[in-house]
């Protein structure tokens, strides 16, 4: 089947499917509509063009980043024009904000005014569900677009993962799913270093995580985020008390955190998520000046109003770690949307801001979801990791030996337990392949879009990482099985990725001490070394495994038969990315490279 009329008859099953893929309920519900209007840039391609200069090893401007007011201002849009649509729905008795970046003005308005600015076409369904809409005549002058948003607050989900059960994970022949293996460190076993599941040291500790891609050796070295920051992007919050808990246990000290409302008037109820992203930054950067928490709504306008902020943050992060994700189909209504986040993060391209996001934990069909009667045998990828201006995570298993070294990684895929492993493959949004991932091989009947992951790191929840939470969200760390919370092994993308920022985060750190520039958008770096031939030193090619979930998608609903993506390979691929990331080894390369300029 040709690459066209694979996305013809996948596209056909998304438009048949969409009462499925998209949730709308709330969207009915809600008596308001939700729009963004894109404003006119002065620059945008100058804002592309910019942004690549600065993040390519192979451009004399590499490295010369700009704050970010200074990038608004150069190539964003006109402070007038920002004022004068903010006043034009103001005036109108609409909410509107501005994004922190100064690109979009995110409306909240009466269902009973949206019909002004539906597109001549449209139903009265876009203004509730997300599509086109008209830019009025007021602002044709300062707005390019004005596209109606999807107001579903959990249309971005984590990527957390538990096991199935807590008295022991089985470990079917196909599965990822390894028993414990290396040497741990910690506190007591029985004690606070007992894992919720009654055997005491059966997760991965920091030590191990830590030796494995060697960020001990940076640490060793005194890098630990000392003066940077991490911002996290959330959806839910979490208690100090369970940090500390965690840092006591590892020896590690808990970075000071700042919550950063966004919607919201106050901090979110503790989760799962945000627990296990600060616990494993706070492992890699215990050192960090602080780690700032933007928390807000799983919208497509909490999402663009979270990053914005972060981005007009005077305390400017080091890197933004994004362990969130939507089926990408369910965006097909909101290109405009996609482009405007893409600019955002294109911004913080130019700013020299390291950004990872989740691949997502549902293999090459990121449509799936476990317990979900919506479930579809989709050849899907994840939003926002699939855009170009950001590091997708993907996720890989360990086997350790002694001195806890990597003795086997292969990906992350749990299908026998359900449609569970690290994601991959090509984007259907997209409409070419990034730059930097020209030069990889043609990927047969898939064409040339966008590739996703870029790199990956652990992500099996089984063994999984040690981590603590009590948070009382139902289903999450007090469910069940842990009634009281506690000591729970905890997997998927969204612990690789708070790994994989923070791993920048100190590679940057220690570039810095050299007298070099931060990484920034890693993509391109990654890639150069990728296809040099230096790559075995920074790259663990993992050559085992795939992250096709097909056969654990219910027959019943098209699946119990593979889908035919993606598999591992030497070198870049699908499944995998470049592999894992090698501390040292990055650093000594981006050093190298910098020297010759």
């Amino acid at each position: 089947m040709s690459a066209f009329s694979r996305f013809l008859t996948l596209f056909m099953l998304i438009v048949l499917s969409c009462g499925a893929l998209v949730t709308s309920n709330a969207g009915a519900a809600n008596k308001n509509a939700y729009a963004m209007a894109m404003l006119k840039l002065h620059h945008p391609a100058g804002l592309q063009k910019f942004a690549r200069s600065v993040s390519s090893p192979n451009s004399d401007n590499y490295g010369q980043y700009l704050p970010v007011s200074r990038i608004v201002k150069k190539f964003g849009a006109r402070s007038k024009a920002a004022r004068r649509a903010l006043r034009y729905f103001r005036s109108r008795g609409m909410r509107a904000t501005l994004d922190g970046a100064h690109q979009n003005v995110l409306v909240s308005m009466d269902l009973n005014q949206a019909g002004s600015y539906l597109a001549p076409s449209a139903s009265a369904s876009v203004a509730r569900q997300g599509g086109p809409g008209s830019v009025p005549p007021a602002l044709r002058g300062v707005a390019s677009s004005l596209d109606f948003l999807d107001p579903d607050p959990e249309k971005y989900s984590t990527a957390g993962k538990f096991p199935p059960q807590p008295s022991g994970s089985p470990f079917p022949e196909g599965s990822s799913a390894r028993p414990h293996s290396g040497t741990q460190a910690g506190c007591a076993a029985g004690q606070r270093g007992a894992t919720a599941i009654g055997e005491p040291n059966r997760n991965f500790t920091p030590n191990q995580f830590l030796d494995a891609y060697g960020i001990s050796d940076l640490n060793q070295q005194g890098f630990k985020g000392q003066g940077r920051r991490i911002a996290v992007i959330e959806i839910d919050g979490f208690k100090r008390s369970d940090i500390e808990a965690y840092g006591d246990c590892y020896g590690k000290r808990v970075p000071p955190t700042r919550v950063y409302p966004v919607y919201y008037k106050k901090p979110l109820a503790p989760g799962a998520e945000t627990t296990l992203d600060l616990e494993v930054i706070t492992a890699v950067a215990p050192q960090l000046a602080g780690i700032d928490v933007y928390e807000g709504p799983g919208s497509e306008a909490g999402i663009m109003l979270m990053v914005g902020r972060a981005l007009a943050n005077q305390k400017k992060p080091a890197a933004i770690s994004i362990s969130l994700g939507a089926c990408e189909p369910t965006l097909w209504r909101q290109l405009s949307y996609r482009r405007a986040l893409g600019n955002l993060f294109a911004v913080a391209a130019g700013a020299g801001i390291s950004v990872a996001v989740a691949a997502g934990d549902n293999g090459s069909a990121e449509c799936s979801r476990e317990g979900n009667s919506s479930t579809l045998p989709l050849l899907t990828v994840s939003d926002p990791a699939s855009l170009e201006w950001v590091t997708a995570v993907g996720g890989t298993n360990l086997e350790l030996d002694a001195n806890n070294g990597i003795s086997q990684e292969f990906v992350w895929n749990d299908g026998s337990l359900g449609p569970s492993g690290g994601g991959g493959g090509f984007s259907i949004l997209a409409t070419r392949r990034p730059w930097y991932q020209q030069g990889t091989k043609r990927f047969r009947n898939y064409g040339l879009t966008r590739a996703v992951p870029d790199v990956a790191a652990l992500a099996d929840s089984v063994p999984g990482y040690s981590v603590y939470c009590t948070a009382g969200v139902a289903g999450e760390c007090a469910n069940q099985y842990w009634p009281d919370g506690g000591w729970q092994p905890v997997g998927g993308t969204s612990a690789a990725t708070p790994l994989t920022a923070a791993l920048l985060t100190l590679v940057s750190q220690k570039l810095g001490k050299s007298g070099r520039k931060p990484i920034g958008f890693a993509n391109p770096l990654l890639y150069k070394l990728g296809k040099s031939q230096g790559a075995s030193s920074v790259f663990r090619d993992v050559v085992a495994g795939n992250n096709d979930v097909g056969a654990a998608i219910p027959a019943d609903q098209g699946g119990g038969k593979a889908l035919g993506c993606c598999y591992t390979k030497t070198g870049f691929d699908a499944a995998s990315g470049w592999g894992s990331i090698k501390a040292p080894g990055l650093f000594k390369a981006a050093l190298k490279l910098a020297a010759r300029k």
